[in-house]
Parts: structure tokens; C-alpha cells; sequence
């Protein structure tokens, strides 16, 4: 009997051995890297023969980290303004002045980088995009095991360079659309995408305005986002500070919808316009009523008539009446197809919202 205690002591000690093994794990392990680069985007117009230094601060709020600095250009934008085309080459008159070395930071500190932007006189007027880069380098310490990956983080700056300080700006409305016809339970959509046809970034200012057939009028706010040069970009709304799609609000629509986009180049004086109109009908319950409707003209016009058996017979009189037997059974057909009614008409309708109309969930860009 003290044999089986024992070995009972011995089999619940090492159980609570390894589960404190399991959750107490290398300090290493349970830290994570976290830096920050502020300001994530800078956009700046230079006058050639100008100087300008532009600091920026990058913190360490993980585990200790070497981290070294450095410049990247980039052409042009996708289509959701993600940096493209990144390239080693950047103009001599831009430099980081400090740190000069790689730096270390432990946990919670901070580091001040300044980058120099000096354009001689004779700079071609355009637009320069870089993206400054703060780059981990591998650390192995006393109590880790394995070497981190290497972990960047950028923040990008856009650069106009003009002698009068007025870039010229030029666009040009790729997309503006949404479906011509929708079914009143389906969401409105609009989309914008925008192109820059000139040689320098701007962000586009306006609103899209739409105009229902029952009187309501609703304005979207188009987002500020930059639209670089030899690109183009969809463009969002913003609701409440938030950036989202261009939806129109409400869960019903019905009637015609015309929308109007507006939107001028900063605070340039030509505006951009476009139109699209919208029809929204409620397709989705016009189908199982008409498919209801057929039903009951058909069993108005027919009769369904069970095969006879030697119990009942169906006859008709001497008047083309039928009997009580033959009443009593046409009137189960019908509660029958009232029932096949009832599912088409609401429990189809159910499922088919459950099923398809479930909001579902929702990259580093040129803001």
C-alpha cells in the first residue's frame, strides 16, 4: 500500500515538474520584437539651393536590438499605394546625418535620425520618392537560442522639387463606377480610382453626392490619400475619421441612384467630375412571389387527382361536381402547396441571407 503512495507522489511530481517547464518559457521567447519610425510619411517641396534637415525618432518597446539605417527610392505606387519599383539609387544631396553607425537599444529607448536634403541649384524640377529604412541586425544573447530574423520598418518621404514652390498638378479620373442594376438588399458600392498624369503627388479633395429617385440626397467623403506621379490609385472614403469603402448607408435601397464624384487637385482651382446611375429593385422576393403566383393560377386551373383504389373512387355527378371523397382530397394537395409557398417565400429568402449576406472581415501605403 505505501508502495502505490509512493509511486502515485513520484507520478504527480514530475507531472507538476513538466507543466511548470511548459508554462514558464525562456524570457526570450516570451518577448517580441516592436519598433516604431515617427514620422511614418513626410512630404515636402524643396526650392533648388535650399537646405532643409528633417528629424525623425525610432523607439524600441521589445527585446534589445542592434539597428542600422539606410535610404531606398521607389518610382511609383500600386493601385492601393503600396511603394513599387524600390531602387539603390538616391541623389547625392540626400544624406542621413545621423547616426552615422549602427545603434543599440535596449528596451524603451529612443534614437533621434536627421536626414539632410541640400538640392543644388541646377536640380531637375520633379518629384523624388524614398523610403528611409531602420533594419534589425541578428543579436544572440545569453539566454536566447536562436538568432531573430532580420526585421524592417520604413517610413517614406515624398519630395517635390520646384523653383516657384507651385508644383503643377494633373489627373485624370480612371474609374468611377457601381453596378447599373442591384437588388435593394444588396449593398451600393462606388468605386474611384484615380490617375496622376502630371509629374508631381497630390491628394485628391471632394466628395462623391448621391441623389435618390424618392428625394434623399447622401455625400461620401472621399479620403485624403496621396496619388504619386506615373500612377494610380484607388481612392476610399472616410466615415468618422475612419477610412472605408464608398458604400451608401442603409440595408434597403429602392429606386434610381444617381451619383456625382467631385474632387479637385489640393487646393488647385479645376474640378474633376464624373456621373453613374444605379437602379435598385427588389429582385430577390419579385422572384419567389412570381414563382407563388404561377403556382396558384395553375392549381386554380387544374385539379390533381389521386389514382383510384378500390376504397374510393373519384366520380362526378350528373352537374360535373365531385364528391366529398375527392374535396377532402384536393384540399390536402393545397395545404401542401402552401406549404411549398411559405418556404419560398420566407424560409428560402432566410437562408439565402444567412448564407451570402454575412459581413465578412476586411497593407504599408502612401497615405
Amino acid at each position: 500500500m505505501k508502495t502505490q503512495k509512493t509511486e502515485l507522489k513520484i507520478k504527480l511530481f514530475l507531472g507538476f515538474f513538466f507543466l511548470s517547464l511548459l508554462a514558464s518559457p525562456k524570457k526570450a521567447l516570451a518577448q517580441e520584437i516592436s519598433l516604431s519610425l515617427y514620422p511614418p510619411l513626410i512630404e515636402i517641396t524643396l526650392q533648388p539651393g535650399k537646405e532643409l534637415l528633417y528629424p525623425f525618432l525610432v523607439s524600441n518597446q521589445g527585446i534589445p536590438q542592434i539597428l542600422k539605417f539606410y535610404l531606398l527610392s521607389f518610382e511609383k505606387g500600386d493601385i492601393f499605394g503600396n511603394p513599387q519599383g524600390f531602387g539603390e539609387k538616391i541623389p547625392d544631396w540626400i544624406n542621413i546625418i545621423k547616426p552615422e553607425n549602427e545603434v543599440f537599444l535596449e528596451n524603451g529607448q529612443t534614437q533621434e535620425l536627421v536626414i539632410r536634403f541640400n538640392p543644388p541649384k541646377d536640380t531637375q524640377e520633379k518629384d523624388y520618392y524614398l523610403t528611409l529604412i531602420a533594419e534589425t541586425s541578428p543579436l544572440l544573447t545569453s539566454d536566447q537560442n536562436q538568432v531573430q530574423n532580420k526585421v524592417k520598418i520604413g517610413a517614406n518621404i515624398l519630395i517635390s522639387i520646384s523653383k516657384s514652390g507651385i508644383t503643377e498638378k494633373t489627373a485624370r479620373i480612371k474609374e468611377f463606377k457601381a453596378p447599373h442594376i442591384i437588388d435593394s438588399f444588396f449593398p451600393l458600392k462606388y468605386e474611384v480610382i484615380i490617375q496622376n498624369t502630371g509629374e508631381s503627388f497630390f491628394k485628391p479633395n471632394g466628395k462623391i453626392v448621391i441623389h435618390s429617385s424618392l428625394g434623399k440626397e447622401k455625400v461620401l467623403s472621399l479620403a485624403s490619400q496621396n496619388v504619386i506621379s506615373n500612377s494610380e490609385r484607388k481612392i476610399f472614403c472616410v466615415e468618422n475619421e475612419n477610412i472605408t469603402d464608398c458604400t451608401l448607408p442603409g440595408f434597403f435601397h429602392l429606386g434610381i441612384y444617381k451619383a456625382k464624384l467631385e474632387f479637385s487637385l489640393d487646393e488647385t482651382g479645376k474640378i474633376y467630375k464624373s456621373e453613374t446611375t444605379t437602379i435598385a429593385f427588389p429582385f430577390f422576393l419579385l422572384f419567389p412571389l412570381l414563382f407563388a403566383t404561377s403556382l396558384l393560377l395553375i392549381l386554380r386551373k387544374e385539379r390533381v387527382e389521386l389514382p383510384l383504389t378500390k376504397k374510393k373512387q373519384w366520380h362526378y355527378n350528373k352537374n360535373g361536381l365531385k364528391n366529398q371523397d375527392g374535396i377532402k382530397n384536393d384540399k390536402k394537395q393545397k395545404k401542401k402547396c402552401l406549404l411549398c409557398i411559405f418556404f419560398y417565400i420566407f424560409l428560402f429568402p432566410l437562408c439565402f441571407f444567412q448564407t451570402f449576406l454575412t459581413p465578412k472581415g476586411k497593407d504599408s501605403s502612401i497615405n
